[in-house]
């Protein structure tokens, strides 16, 4: 999840609770309230209604970015995941070259 900085001031005890189970979905949708629980354990939520849900809560303008590159989710806040991605930086850079 990304947010403008300031965005989130009303909500930051939600906020917190989110970013804690950002590494699982069902937590999240548990969240943000039991219709969007429901829908999600049914592989019936759409992005549009995860934005919409979104929107109501923190009171924003939300919108959900597919991304096809998994690895932009990575955390990098430890340096051996900072080694991890160095290292696979510097692997594309050589396959780029080459």
């Amino acid at each position: 999840m990304l947010f403008r900085p300031g965005v989130n001031l009303d909500h930051q005890a939600l906020m917190k609770k989110l970013a804690t189970a950002r590494k699982s979905a069902l937590r999240q949708a548990s969240m943000l309230g039991p219709a969007i629980f429901l829908r999600l354990l049914a592989r019936r939520l759409s992005l549009a209604e995860a934005e919409k849900r979104a929107q109501e809560i923190f009171e924003v303008r939300a919108r959900a970015v597919p991304c096809p590159y998994a690895e932009v989710g990575m955390d990098v806040d430890k340096p051996f995941q900072l080694e991890i991605v160095r290292a696979e930086l510097e692997a594309r850079a050589v396959n780029a070259a080459s």
